[in-house]
Parts: C-alpha cells; sequence; structure tokens
C-alpha cells in the first residue's frame, strides 16, 4: 500500500468515524429529548387529575357553606386552601416551550386566568365568611361571593377536564 492510499483510506475512515458519531449524537438526542417530554407530559397529565380532584373537594366545601350561610348558621370552620392546586409541571411545560404545542391559545389564556384568580381567593372567601361570623357582612352578600367563586371553580374544573383530555395518553 502506498502512501497516499494509506493516508486516503485513514483520512476516509476518519471521516466516517467523525460523520457517525455526528449522527449518532444527534439520534440519541432526538430520542432524549421526545422521551424527556412524553415523561413532562404524563407528569403534567397526573398534575391536573390532582388539580380536578382537589376542585371537586374544595366544591363540596363551598357548597355545603352556602347552604349554613343561607340558614343563618355562624358555627363555620372552613378553611378555603386555594393554594393547593399545583402548577409545577404546567411551569416546567412552559419553561421548555411545550405549552403552546399541547394547548391552544384560549386555553393558555384560561390558564393565566385561573392562576390569578387562585393566587387570592382562599384569603377573599375566607375574609368573607370571617366578616359573616362578626356580623359585619350579610348573609346574602356572603351567600353571593361563595356562589361567585363556586362558579369560577365549576369553570376552572371544566378548563382543567378539557386541559387533560386535551394530552395525550
Amino acid at each position: 500500500m502506498t502512501f497516499s492510499q494509506s493516508l486516503a483510506s485513514t483520512l476516509v475512515g476518519t471521516v466516517a468515524g467523525f460523520v457517525f458519531s455526528i449522527l449518532l449524537f444527534y439520534l440519541s438526542e432526538n430520542w432524549r429529548r421526545r422521551h424527556a417530554k412524553t415523561v413532562l407530559m404524563r407528569n403534567l397529565r397526573k398534575e391536573l387529575e390532582f388539580d380536578i380532584e382537589h376542585a371537586a373537594s374544595l366544591l363540596d366545601v363551598l357548597q355545603g357553606t352556602t347552604a349554613k350561610v343561607a340558614t343563618g348558621e355562624k358555627d363555620l370552620m372552613p378553611y378555603f386552601q386555594y393554594e393547593v392546586f399545583q402548577s409545577f409541571y404546567l411551569g416546567q411545560v412552559y419553561r421548555e416551550g411545550y405549552l403552546y404545542d399541547a394547548f391552544d391559545m384560549k386555553s393558555v389564556r384560561s390558564i393565566d386566568e385561573m392562576f390569578r384568580f387562585l393566587q387570592n381567593a382562599g384569603a377573599n372567601v375566607n375574609k368573607s365568611i370571617e366578616d359573616f361570623k362578626s356580623g359585619t357582612r350579610e348573609a346574602n352578600e356572603v351567600r353571593r361571593d361563595i356562589e361567585f367563586h363556586i362558579a369560577k371553580l365549576k369553570e376552572y374544573r371544566d378548563l382543567l377536564h378539557s386541559l387533560r383530555n386535551a394530552l395525550p395518553r
């Protein structure tokens, strides 16, 4: 084998190995990214299911509280934990850039509205009930406040259902 043949075969082998390693890196990165997205979406689905269950339990307590307020009962002890709604994986989906792939613009706006509402909703309804118990608010006002929260929670529960159903299984 001549020097030029040896040089050519070494060069071809090196270039082929380099191209193959780049191809292998690209394929493994692509697989890793797809796998991470699949796991993230699966966890988001579980998070949404948790939030749906939490909304249902809050609705039950709110509806029971409405009935008690309507009858004038002031021995109320509920504490509404709106802050228990989870958004870790939803935030992760946003940070990874998948939010707009998974949901349409209307849903994204609704998600934003929901979390803005939930930031202070628990404190607002708890204050309303405390004011009722202390006699500084009328039962009808408090009932309207609670019914507003019930309507919003039903709206957000339906939103959470539609978000969950929009995700791949």
